[in-house]
């Protein structure tokens, strides 16, 4: 090892090398979202348009509690507030003043932990969104504007992590 002063032992470490899925879902469209592309890559958490989160902290601050969200998102050039998703292109996808067949919209991210379920998020949020951990390898993550209570399945993009499940018949 080179000597790094690593000041947290809670995952993700500068040591760790992890994947998890993501994807972007707008109910206006009704459809996902291309994937985003690194601008830049300052500390380790990026994606190479394929709809894959790499986490491999290169900077402190960003392993453990800080490995964030909103780290990714900054990242690859996009602004998460409780109430609206900036694009890089400058989209803006909002919760005030849009509603999706008739129902108000929220913006949530939930949470697949595929050791777990595939069907059934383990957390979904609604509050501090950009400071929605990375809490293990091979998890999944959805940012979705739809209806509140809505169900919104796992990212198209979990095909490309190598995991197993505890569900009957996978």
């Amino acid at each position: 090892m080179r000597g790094l002063n690593v000041s947290t032992t809670t995952p993700p470490t500068i040591f760790d090398s992890w994947e998890n899925a993501y994807g972007v879902f707008d109910c206006q469209s009704q459809d996902w979202l291309a994937p985003f592309d690194s601008l830049n890559n300052p500390n380790g958490i990026r994606s190479r348009n394929d709809g894959v989160i790499y986490i491999e902290p290169n900077d402190e601050s960003v392993t453990g509690d800080g490995a964030q969200l909103g780290v990714f998102l900054s990242n690859v050039g996009v602004e998460l507030t409780d109430h609206t998703l900036t694009l890089p292109d400058g989209t803006v996808l909002s919760e005030r003043g849009n509603s999706c067949d008739g129902e108000d919209v929220e913006l949530s991210v939930s949470r697949w932990d595929p050791a777990v379920s595939l069907e059934t998020p383990v957390e979904i949020r609604t509050k501090d969104l950009a400071a929605t951990r990375f809490l293990a390898d091979q998890q999944a993550f959805v940012l979705a504007l739809a209806p509140a209570g809505s169900t919104i399945s796992s990212p198209l993009s979990i095909e490309h992590l190598s995991i197993s499940t505890n569900e009957s018949g996978s």
